[in-house]
């Protein structure tokens, strides 16, 4: 077949492994692996007021951060509708392109939205100070072909790794990384009243949101790129034992 002389097919999600398979490749030539994090880069662990003096924010208002490109199928349109549903909150989003900033906030403006916090693009060095500073994360992502089945979103072990509670979309994605009630709140994606419930609930139970940020803190620790390395190296050595070179 087409796929004699490939050793193994490595893919971030189900979806993609079964398009590999429907196209006639082996199920033991392909390993489902998930994207990563370098934890050392989250050292040394900073506490909210630490960290919110390090980024001179001031006030102590609670503080929902989203970190990521802003197009509207990261589900920025879902944070807005969220922030005006929750004024007492402040809602930070961390990074995006100059000209995107800029048509949010006037979109902020149009809205008369005073609690929605813009930093524009921050360097990764910077990044774990404004993880720290939160309350809680968010990653509201839309139901889109992207992110629904094809995506391993890099940012979703930066939360986990960063210790703060996480309200996430439920898409599949998503699930097979974090649960529900355990190391994170799901919300329906694209439903602000949903990412409003989830946020509320946590705000209010401090015991909960420790517990799930434990948690995911504890999960991630499978999901270095270290560790990471390793598998690929043992499904690579795996399958280049029993690897035969086609006669030509």
């Amino acid at each position: 077949s087409q796929y004699d002389n490939l050793i193994g097919f490595i893919t971030p999600t189900e979806e993609l492994a079964q398009i590999a398979m429907r196209g006639g490749l082996a199920p033991e030539r392909i390993m489902i692996e998930r994207n990563a994090v370098d934890l050392t880069s989250f050292n040394p662990y900073r506490d909210k007021q630490q960290a919110r003096k390090n980024l001179k924010l001031s006030g102590d208002r609670p503080i929902i951060t989203y970190v990521g490109h802003l197009y509207d199928r990261k589900g920025i349109p879902t944070i807005l509708h969220a922030a005006s549903l929750m004024p007492y909150v402040d809602f930070m989003l961390v990074g995006g392109w100059q000209s995107t900033v800029d048509g949010i906030r006037e979109t902020c403006k149009k809205r008369n939205l005073k609690n929605v916090l813009l930093t524009g693009h921050r360097i990764q060095p910077e990044l774990p100070d404004y993880f720290y500073a939160s309350d809680i994360l968010i990653l509201p992502t839309d139901d889109h072909p992207d992110h629904t089945n094809m995506g391993s979103q890099l940012k979703l072990f930066e939360y986990m790794a960063s210790k703060r509670p996480i309200v996430a979309s439920s898409l599949p994605t998503i699930r097979t990384v974090l649960r529900d009630g355990i190391s994170a709140l799901l919300a329906e994606p694209g439903n602000a009243f949903s990412f409003r419930d989830a946020l509320t609930r946590l705000l209010g139970n401090p015991d909960l949101a420790g517990c799930i940020s434990e948690q995911a803190f504890e999960d991630v620790q499978d999901y270095t790129w270290g560790k990471r390395a390793d598998r690929l190296l043992k499904f690579a050595e795996k399958n280049l034992s029993g690897f035969k070179k086609s006669d030509h």
